[in-house]
């Protein structure tokens, strides 16, 4: 499961926890652990996944590559 999530962020792509739940076939609990050890273990930066609502109101301002916010 770590490794589909790592696959996914490595695409560029910015998601939210529930969208990486439904795409690594995980509940949003366990996505949400992963990227806490994956944000305190270095890594991705903390930060990186935006919670559902800032996602719809701070889009990504066109600085990532094919973010959904943008759209």
């Amino acid at each position: 499961m770590l490794i589909r999530l790592l696959e996914l962020l490595k695409s560029g792509k910015t998601y939210t926890i529930q969208e990486l739940a439904e795409l690594a076939d995980m509940d949003a609990a366990s996505v949400k652990a992963e990227i806490e050890y994956l944000e305190h273990t270095g890594y991705i930066k903390p930060g990186a996944i935006q919670k559902e609502e800032t996602k719809k109101h701070n889009a990504c301002h066109h600085h990532c590559k094919g973010c959904n916010g943008c759209g």
